[in-house]
């Protein structure tokens, strides 16, 4: 019996629902064939910031969520008839998730969850999704999270989070034929990247489930990926890995912003021997770390390193940060200032911060960057020159003012990043700030960063692709890097 194809879409376009089928469709001569056999990756180039992702676009017609023409086809096969919203689930890894159930999260929650006794732990959730211990703790060794399963939800990593959904997505019932992974290696380690690509791997080989993958351009292919889907310019090809060539970042060869920096530049925030624990679990060790105006740091860590919990001192934002001896931010202990205070004079994005970001119809892109001036999502009317400064912002990286329902997660990322910078801030802390962007997006966000900083400004940068940060030796990064908590600043 001949085995059916995975996917097959022939010569067919690709319309949202409801809209005319006179009307521009989002992807058009599609014609797309998987076989039994076969893995595959979905990497979209360049495409303008206002269009449609072309690859949401085809991720959600899988899901039955787009419309195909001319219609009547079944793009998927292999399922003989059974219905694509039961035996296909996605996982998007752009932002983190709002929250594991319906309700809304706190961002903030995480830095006390330990402290509550019945706090909702992973293994809460699996167990209450029907999965059972011994099926949880096979596939958690496998990941390599099995050290996770009893911590707080709220408590993981961004790195482990997205370990913890791929988990979840797999002990999912009914268990998934087919899973589609949007951006899995966003926010990984360079260390946990090869352990999921292995998991994935088996999963793929053994069928259960088949495995699509959808990359950013500049992402390394897994090596037992044999096909990509290239989307750019609204084409679509069909390639071998084989001949695919993964985008390399863009070489900023522009001249340097001169940053005179020195013993005697301003110090906007120093610890001296700062300790963070909940209970018997310590996160921070023995922290020293000076920024002063006009530096360039790029923090580094493993995932569950405590880079996050360090940001959240830098912010303000953690609880155990008014009891610290000696952190002091813009010259005064931490304890008096108050957190408004601080929320105003350090611009701060991270995947919390876009997850706890409002999703009203009624809240537009400009509004939500000019939240920025006030460090909190508030709406308030803004000035002539605030709305001057939003929209050249907006310019720069060709950002549309639109409902912040209708923004693409790279979108999201962008406008999250200018809502850091609107109010020039003394301090900026970016966490991940290119997660979930285009390469497109991506380049025009590190022009900004290069050349519409003050002068005066200091950067902390956080992630774990070297290639992304905006500035190298060249520029006077500095580099700290944490380890099981401990900090060590390398020259």
């Amino acid at each position: 019996m001949r085995t059916l194809p995975v996917v097959r879409i022939r010569n067919s376009a690709i319309y949202a629902p409801g809209v005319a089928q006179q009307s521009r469709p989002i992807i058009s001569n599609l014609t797309w064939t998987v076989q039994d056999n076969e893995a595959w990756a979905i990497i979209e180039h360049e495409a303008a910031s206002f269009e449609v992702s072309k690859k949401t676009a085809i991720i959600k017609t899988l899901l039955s969520q787009m419309r195909l023409s001319p219609p009547g086809q079944d793009p998927l096969p292999f399922l003989n008839g059974e219905d694509a919203r039961e035996s296909v689930h996605s996982v998007a890894f752009s932002t983190r998730p709002r929250s594991w159930g319906s309700e809304f999260v706190d961002y903030t929650a995480r830095y006390g969850a330990a402290r509550g006794e019945d706090a909702r732990t992973f293994r809460h959730v699996l167990l209450e999704a029907g999965a059972q211990n011994a099926t949880i703790d096979d596939l958690a060794g496998k990941l390599e999270v099995r050290d996770l399963l009893d911590l707080p939800l709220v408590a993981l990593s961004n790195g482990q989070t997205r370990r913890a959904r791929v988990m979840q997505a797999l002990l999912r019932t009914p268990s998934p034929k087919l899973l589609i992974l949007d951006e899995p290696l966003t926010g990984l380690d360079p260390r946990t990247r090869p352990i999921l690509s292995s998991l994935l791997r088996s999963l793929h080989e053994a069928k259960s489930p088949r495995i699509l993958l959808a990359l950013r351009p500049q992402d390394p292919l897994p090596e037992w990926v044999t096909h990509v889907l290239k989307l750019s310019h609204g084409t679509a090809e069909t390639i071998s890995a084989a001949g695919f060539m993964p985008t390399v970042p863009a070489v900023h060869s522009r001249p340097n912003v001169s940053r005179n920096v020195s013993a005697s530049s301003n110090i906007l925030a120093e610890l001296q021997g700062v300790n963070i624990s909940y209970g018997d679990r310590h996160v921070l060790r023995d922290i020293s770390w000076t920024i002063r105006a006009a530096e360039r740091w790029h923090l580094q860590g493993y995932n569950g390193s405590g880079k996050t919990t360090l940001t959240s001192l830098l912010t303000g934002v953690h609880p155990q940060s008014y009891t610290q001896s000696h952190l002091h931010l813009f010259g005064q202990p931490r304890k008096r200032i108050p957190t408004p205070t601080l929320a105003q004079r350090i611009g701060h994005t991270s995947p919390e911060i876009a997850s706890a970001a409002p999703r009203r119809s009624d809240f537009t892109t400009a509004d939500l960057i000019g939240t920025g001036y006030d460090g909190h999502f508030s709406w308030r009317s803004r000035t002539s020159d605030e709305r001057q400064r939003v929209a050249s912002l907006m310019d720069s990286v060709e950002l549309l003012d639109k409902p912040v329902t209708a923004l693409e997660p790279g979108e999201h990322a962008c406008a999250l990043l200018l809502r850091a910078l609107v109010a020039k801030p003394e301090l900026v802390v970016l966490d991940e700030a290119f997660m979930g962007m285009s390469k497109r997006q991506v380049d025009r966000a590190t022009e900004l960063l290069r050349t519409g900083l003050g002068r005066e400004q200091a950067v902390v940068w956080i992630g774990h692709w070297e290639g992304e940060c905006p500035w190298d030796d060249a520029d006077g990064i500095r580099r700290i890097r944490l380890d099981a908590g401990r900090a060590e600043v390398l020259l």
